[in-house]
C-alpha cells in the first residue's frame, strides 16, 4: 500500500508517488508436498514404538501460530523413530521440517526407501550439518531459534516412509537419551533437488499451481 497503491484479492493496483523500492516478489513453479501431516504429527499420523511421546500445539511455530509439536524421547536407546508411510514412487524427492532445539543438540530427519535409509544429522545449537547417508544435506536458520532442514536423494526404489526429525545423542549415532527432545513443524517432501515454500497439508497430498504475474492498465512510453 505504499504510494497510494492497494491491493484487492491479491490484484495490487498502483496509486502514485516515488517507485517502490528494496522489495522482492517470489514466483515458484508447481510443486506437490506428499508429506501427508505438515503438522499435525502425532502417534496416530505418524507410526512409532512406545518410546517417543507427542505434544502439539506445544510451541509457536515459524509462522507465528502455535501449532508446533514436541517430540520427547520417553526411554534411552536407539529405538527412537516417527515415520509416515509415503506413495511415493521412484524418483529424486526433497525433504524439509522445520526444527527448533529443545534440550538436546542433535536431531536426525529423512526418509526410508527398500532398505535403505536417507537421513542426515543436524547441529540445532551451532546450524550445522553433521553426517549424511544416501543424501545431501542443508541447514538454514529462520529466526526465534528455528532452523529448516532439507536434505535430496534419489529414491530409487519408491519412497516408503517420511520420518519426522527425532532427538539423538551425537552426530552420526542413533542412540537417545531419555528425556531428550525437540520441537518439529512443517514436514514437506516434493518431488525434485528444490524445497520450495512450506505447503501445508492435513490428510493427503497438496499441490500448490504455478505462480504467475501479469500486468495491465500500463501506459506505453
Amino acid at each position: 500500500t505504499e504510494n497510494g497503491n492497494s491491493v484487492v484479492s491479491n490484484v495490487v493496483t498502483e496509486g502514485t508517488g516515488a517507485a517502490i523500492t528494496g522489495g522482492y516478489l517470489l514466483m515458484e513453479p508447481a510443486a506437490t508436498n506428499i508429506s501427508n501431516w505438515f503438522s499435525t504429527i502425532n502417534g496416530t499420523t505418524y507410526n512409532t514404538n512406545s518410546n517417543i511421546s507427542f505434544t502439539e500445539n506445544d510451541a509457536v511455530a515459524p509462522d507465528g501460530m502455535t501449532t508446533a509439536t514436541r517430540l520427547t524421547a520417553i526411554a534411552t536407546g536407539s529405538s527412537i523413530y516417527a515415520a509416515e508411510t509415503s506413495p511415493g514412487s521412484s524418483a529424486v524427492y526433497t525433504y524439509s521440517a522445520f526444527v527448533k532445539r529443545g534440550n538436546c543438540d542433535w536431531v536426525t530427519a529423512g526418509m526410508f526407501s527398500g532398505g535403505i535409509d536417507y537421513i542426515a544429522w543436524f547441529n540445532l545449537a551451532s546450524g550445522v550439518v553433521g553426517t549424511q547417508t544416501n543424501c545431501t544435506a542443508s541447514i538454514v536458520s529462520v529466526g526465534s531459534g528455528w532452523y529448516r532442514v532439507t536434505l535430496t536423494t534419489s529414491a530409487a526404489t519408491g519412497l516408503q516412509f517420511i520420518n519426522a526429525p527425532v532427538p539423538r545423542d551425537a552426530d552420526g549415532v542413533v542412540s537417545t537419551t531419555g528425556g531428550y527432545y525437540c520441537f518439529i513443524w512443517g514436514i514437506s517432501v516434493e518431488s525434485g533437488t528444490t524445497a520450495t515454500s512450506p505447503i501445508p497439508t492435513s490428510g493427503s497430498a497438496v499441490t500448490r499451481a504455478a505462480e504467475s504475474l501479469s500486468y495491465s492498465g500500463i501506459a506505453a512510453d
